[in-house]
């Protein structure tokens, strides 16, 4: 059995193995609790954070970004720009 149907198995746990809405839902606790939930990295979604991550990026340059992409698994598809 994959570990993703175990998951599947308890409603809504999915969300907890999902980057991107793991990502939203940590977004929105750092704007209430931003002194309990600084440990969670910088995090942008190109969806719909593309223009947010270019303005990041312009100043804060020489930087290293993990790219994650949605739909990865184990490690697939992950890469340093």
């Amino acid at each position: 059995m994959s570990t993703a149907a175990i998951y599947n198995r308890l409603p809504g746990a999915g969300v907890g193995t999902n980057k991107a809405q793991c990502a939203q839902i940590f977004k929105r606790m750092q704007r209430h609790f931003e002194n309990d939930y600084n440990f969670v990295p910088l995090t942008f979604d190109l969806s719909y954070e593309a223009e947010a991550l270019k303005g990041y990026m312009a100043t804060h340059k020489g930087r290293t970004y993990i790219v994650k992409p949605h739909n990865g698994a184990e490690g697939c598809g992950i890469f340093l720009c």
